[in-house]
């Protein structure tokens, strides 16, 4: 059965700071733990808008 996990950055989370992936090595590395661990799994990095409220965020994902 294949995972689908997501990725939703915290306030005032951004997709890149200069050179600065918000998630770049966390979802690298989770992605080889779980193909080490044989969980296929997809990675979801969801880009949201870093102030807006919670049911504004929900709603765009």
């Amino acid at each position: 059965m294949r995972r689908h996990i997501f990725l939703i950055p915290g306030f005032f989370g951004f997709a890149n700071l200069g050179d600065l992936t918000y998630w770049g090595p966390v979802e690298h590395r989770l992605r080889a733990l779980l193909e080490q661990a044989g969980m296929p799994a997809s990675i979801h990095a969801v880009k949201s808008q870093p102030t807006a409220s919670l049911f504004t965020r929900a709603a765009e994902a």
